[in-house]
């Protein structure tokens, strides 16, 4: 006959602390491997959602063209309010009839121009600049473009301005012969927008245009097509301007001083 008496079975033992911060590190751990990747999805989807909204302005624009015997829109003059009855003639006011969506003027993911305070819901706002040398002050022709695949109408900024402007940009009288250009991208050293990127070699600049989604933007080309690139990939030649240079990363070609004085490199058209 057994007579041992049976002990009550022990209560399971809780985790140890070291157990406890194992667990919370693996868990940072994967935080940190993961975080990353959802953040480069999100900003992905806002990239398609650009893209999409400047494609729609490319289909405008062909409307436009059709019924203007292959006119391109003039724009006077860089100009807020831009959608207004009274507004100076400019390229979103030309377009607008033939989408009347103005969202299809923003990129989601573009934030506010950091100089601008509060903003009424109804202030006109953009975040596409138009190229200065196919939407001139006095209208083109697209027959005078050569290559009407290859030359921007119109690109991407960091930011969503109240402004409708054109970069590159005249600067010179419109009825001036020859037109000269400047600012077809911007090496941005003003602390205001400190919040952009830096870049890889001007440590306290960043590059404004064509640079909100990672290192690059949506391109909207003359014949209605769009397409993503990166910034540093671009060609003043694109823009319809001589002499032809590729991107560079300085304070001389195209640029603002943490001073705030602009400058670069005078263009003229090629056509």
């Amino acid at each position: 006959m057994n007579l041992s008496v049976r002990r009550p079975v022990s209560a399971r033992r809780g985790f140890t602390l070291i157990e406890l911060l194992v667990v919370i590190a693996i868990i940072a751990i994967l935080a940190a491997i993961l975080f990353p990747v959802f953040a480069q999805a999100r900003e992905k989807a806002r990239q398609t959602a650009c893209i999409s909204n400047i494609r729609q302005v490319g289909m405008a624009l062909i409307q436009y063209m059709q019924d203007y015997d292959e006119m391109l829109p003039h724009h006077a003059g860089d100009t807020a309010n831009f959608l207004l009855p009274a507004a100076v003639p400019n390229w979103a006011r030309a377009i607008m009839p033939y989408s009347r969506n103005e969202q299809m003027l923003i990129c989601p993911s573009a934030p506010i121009d950091p100089r601008q305070g509060a903003l009424a819901p109804t202030i006109n706002r953009t975040s596409f600049q138009g190229n200065g040398v196919v939407l001139s002050r006095l209208g083109k022709s697209s027959a005078a473009i050569p290559a009407p695949s290859d030359i921007v109408f119109m690109q991407e900024n960091y930011f969503t301005f109240l402004v409708a402007f054109n970069r590159p940009s005249q600067i010179n009288a419109a009825t001036a012969t020859p037109q000269q250009y400047r600012w077809w991208h911007l090496v941005d050293c003003r602390p205001v927008f400190s919040m952009v990127p830096r870049l890889p070699r001007e440590r306290n600049c960043c590059e404004q245009y064509n640079s909100r989604h990672f290192t690059g933007g949506s391109i909207l080309f003359v014949d209605g097509h769009a397409k993503f690139r990166n910034y540093y990939t671009m060609r003043s030649g694109e823009f319809g301007l001589v002499p032809d240079e590729p991107y560079r990363e300085d304070q001389t070609q195209s640029f603002c001083t943490a001073g705030g004085a602009c400058a670069g490199t005078i263009y003229t058209p090629a056509f």
